[in-house]
């Protein structure tokens, strides 16, 4: 439908980030001459061990600062459209050691160029302009971000933290926008295995407007919002049958969403959801069952969007799979498969001299399936994979069924050059109808928009020297839906990245990721 409500499960979040810090890591494990057959082997033996599970943030008793960070993002139920980085784009993993007080910390600076050939403007030029409310955009982007993490009390207190801001300077008419993506997290563990974690986080976005434009929004192009989400998980193991423990989660995850524009002021709510989770070890203590059973409370701060309460429950399966042993080839993350039943409350309200139905779907039930995997082909080559299907908040009515596929592949051509390529494909069903139904009905009001939208885009980061990147990505998005809001869009980005913890360079040969 629009940039917002395509949530992604944190696992796929995670794999993200992850995932161009593994191939790299493993890489850089290989010296400057070729390694003997023996040490080889052990190198692999070693990967393989090694590879992490996908737990709860803060789970493992010992990790990489890799892990940390893909733990912490894991934790943060994330949009796949929030994040702030293009199609193709290679993230960003700051390199370098600095410590400050006990902490480890990874600051970052990018500058960058970035040109859309059709931005999206539909609420401030209107439909029926020359331009169609798109226009080509130039746009610098100005960026700092931080790293820092630290381990207190013997090792059983971790502390993680990150921080992304970025100031948009729009060279047109464009307003400049700034956009931001902080999280903080902590995990103590007791000896006997019981853990306790907690986290906030919180995110800014300010996109193109392409939202359909009714009376109550037209003219409204500032579609700034923020999530403010917190979390507090505990869990433990215990001792079932044959000496294996079956582990036992809890926690309530807390998502307060809100708009800047009063014009989309339905996008104010509160999400709040309690779980509770049980995993079985499967396979060489590496890939666990599990069931999971949550409670989802929606409070929408809209009279025109209904409050609703939603049921669900998934079993599937998680973890790392070593594909052949005394190899770097694996498969690791997660698929479950269960359902949704939502019940909504059945409101109406006035505008103007007409009475309007909020949405008349009270009731829901729905198959939600989600996958994230990723395919660890080589010390060089990783293959991403991240499906879900299930149902998510809609500005039109009170849900939207959501397919979405996304599929990305990385590979470091080189110490210093790695490259990915990325394709996705959207699909969203809205449950309600635009305009919305009246009493007594109206012949104009019709079923929301279908909206299919999908892209491909391709990116290098070339790492010039032990302190500075740079960064190349293109992509094409195409957006249709049933309505005369169609648009393609092409977006190319040049970057530069310091990392500042690494200005003292210890030459090109000794780059370490």
């Amino acid at each position: 439908m629009t940039k917002m409500g395509l949530k992604l499960s944190g696992v796929a979040a995670g794999a993200c980030l992850y995932a161009f810090a593994l191939p790299a890591m493993a890489q850089d494990g290989v010296g400057a001459t070729k390694p003997t057959d023996a040490a080889a082997e052990r190198d692999r033996d070693a990967a393989v061990k090694t590879m992490p599970t996908y737990e709860a943030f803060g789970v493992g008793e010992t990790e990489t600062l890799e892990e940390t960070f893909f733990r912490l993002s894991r934790d943060f139920v994330t949009t796949s459209e929030d994040g702030f980085r293009r199609l193709g784009h290679v993230p960003i993993w700051p390199r370098g050691e600095l410590k400050v007080g006990g902490f480890r910390i990874l600051p970052y600076v990018r500058e960058a160029v970035e040109y859309q050939r059709n931005f999206y403007l539909h609420a401030n030029t209107g439909p029926s302009s020359s331009d169609h409310g798109r226009k080509g955009q130039w746009t610098h982007v100005n960026e700092a971000g931080i790293l820092a993490d630290t381990a207190l009390m013997g090792g059983r207190l971790k502390i993680a933290a990150s921080a992304v801001s970025i100031w948009n300077v729009r060279y047109n008419e464009v307003k400049d926008t700034w956009e931001m993506d902080a999280e903080l997290g902590a995990t103590y563990r007791w000896p006997a295995g019981a853990w306790v974690s907690g986290g906030v986080s919180y995110t800014r976005r300010h996109d193109p407007n392409d939202l359909p434009v009714n009376t109550a929004r037209f003219g409204n192009d500032d579609f700034s919002r923020t999530d403010l989400e917190s979390f507090f998980h505990f869990g433990f193991d215990r001792d079932i049958f044959f000496g294996s423990k079956l582990r036992f989660e809890f926690g309530i995850n807390s998502k307060d969403s809100g708009a800047s524009d009063s014009g989309y002021e339905d996008l104010n709510r509160t999400e709040t959801t309690v779980y509770a989770k049980a995993s079985y070890p499967f396979l060489r203590d590496t890939t666990r069952l599990f069931a999971i059973a949550r409670y989802r409370f929606d409070n929408r701060q809209s009279e025109s969007l209904n409050d609703g309460k939603t049921f669900g429950m998934d079993v599937g399966i998680e973890g790392s799979i070593p594909l052949r042993q005394g190899e770097y080839r694996g498969l690791r993350g997660q698929v479950s498969v269960g359902f949704d039943s939502s019940l909504y409350s059945d409101d109406r309200f006035q505008r103007g001299t007409d009475t309007i139905i909020a949405d008349e779907n009270r009731q829901s039930s729905h198959l939600r399936l989600t996958a994230a995997l990723q395919y660890l082909m080589s010390p060089r080559s990783t293959v991403e994979l991240r499906y879900l299907h299930q149902t998510q908040f809609s500005f039109y009515g009170n849900y939207q069924v959501v397919d979405r596929v996304d599929l990305s592949f990385s590979h470091n051509f080189s110490r210093q050059l790695t490259g990915r390529i990325g394709i996705f494909y959207e699909h969203t069903d809205p449950s309600g109808h635009y305009p919305q139904e009246t009493i007594p009905p109206s012949p104009y009001t019709n079923g929301s928009p279908n909206v299919n939208r999908e892209g491909i885009g391709a990116g290098l980061r070339y790492a010039f020297n032990e302190w500075m990147d740079i960064d190349l990505s293109a992509d094409v998005e195409n957006r249709n839906d049933h309505t005369d809001k169609t648009y393609r869009n092409y977006t190319g980005v040049l970057g530069v990245t310091f990392y500042l913890s690494a200005l003292r360079p210890r030459g090109r040969t000794a780059i370490s990721r």
